[in-house]
């Protein structure tokens, strides 16, 4: 599972399976409610498959809705430009995404857009709520990375940080980092050190 999370979106698994922020057990999770909990120690509440149209009309009603988790199905084909977002087409979009450059275009427009486009309605929208909740977004690669076409673990990492920029905290770097100074030696140790930050910490 690849994680990015940042204040105030927490992205992301890009694997097939349902998603869970490291660390997570039945016995370790704080109400939602509480600002001291580290997030590690909540859970996320959304839809499944939120890129479908019947669900929501577009992506970001999901988040207006009070959703604290979204799922974009998200495919590479070599007949495609992008990564493509839909929970059936391979080679097409098929989702309520729109290309929107400001807060006012996110619920009009043309829909089926590609993952990219997606990650960039998301980022207007946090731009609009500064402080809002932590959101966890699930990438499901429906068929895995394809290096092929030169969309491996790199690229998506790159379509990330470039779409959603300082809004995505991410491990390895965030988690290693001691929050007086240095850094833990592995992922482990910073878990075991429940280095997470809280969900009300500036800056995460």
């Amino acid at each position: 599972m690849r994680g990015w999370v940042r204040r105030p979106v927490a992205v992301v698994a890009a694997a097939p399976a349902p998603a869970f922020l490291p660390g997570v057990g039945a016995g370790a999770v704080e109400h939602m409610a509480a600002s001291d909990a580290r997030l590690a120690a909540v859970t996320a509440v959304g839809t499944h498959n939120t890129h479908d149209q019947p669900a929501y009309p577009y992506l970001t009603r999901a988040v207006d809705a009070g959703g604290s988790l979204i799922e974009l199905d998200t495919w590479s084909h070599p007949a495609a430009g992008a990564w493509t977002v839909s929970h059936r087409r391979m080679a097409g979009n098929d989702d309520n995404c729109v290309a929107a450059r400001t807060t006012a275009d996110l619920r009009t427009g043309a829909d089926d857009r590609d993952l990219g486009t997606c990650l960039d309605g998301l980022r207007i929208w946090l731009d609009a709520h500064p402080g809002h909740e932590p959101i966890v977004v699930k990438i499901e690669l429906k068929n895995g990375f394809a290096q092929a076409v030169h969309r491996g673990p790199a690229a998506l990492d790159t379509v990330i940080a470039r779409r959603l920029g300082d809004h995505v905290y991410r491990p390895p770097a965030d988690l290693l980092r001691k929050p007086d100074q240095g850094s833990y030696p592995t992922l482990d140790a910073a878990v075991q050190a429940d280095n997470w930050p809280t969900r009300a910490e500036p800056g995460h």
